[in-house]
């Protein structure tokens, strides 16, 4: 799942049994009118024995870091989320999402998914 909706102010538990849960909400405008943003995933939970949030060195607001654990390996998702028609965010995320790799590539495997809303450049 990417992009969710989900606001901080108005946060819903959600359960969906199996799953885990994590999101990154959005904090709304005042008198936004319609959500955007937020990211978010489930995560079923035999998959794993350990899922968790994970925080970067260089992070950004619209990329949401899970660290997902077994007896073998690790792996590293990135939910991300990229406003329709903002070229500025849309370089800071893709440079955020470079070092990120970077950092995170080193320990395990690093998936990137998500709505991007934008043309994808290197």
């Amino acid at each position: 799942m990417a992009e969710t909706w989900e606001d901080k102010v108005d946060k819903q538990v959600y359960v969906l049994e199996g799953y885990t849960y994590i999101g990154n909400p959005i904090t709304r405008n005042p008198g936004a009118t319609r959500g955007h943003g937020g990211t978010g995933a489930w995560i079923l939970n035999s998959i794993f024995s350990q899922t968790s949030t994970v925080e970067t060195k260089k992070q950004h607001k619209d990329i949401l870091w899970i660290q997902m654990v077994d007896s073998d390996n690790t792996t590293y998702i990135a939910v991300v989320y990229s406003r329709p028609n903002d070229k500025s965010s849309h370089a800071q995320i893709m440079t955020t999402l470079r070092h990120n790799y970077e950092e995170l590539s080193k320990s395990g495997r690093v998936v990137i998914m998500g709505d991007l809303n934008a043309k994808i450049t290197y």
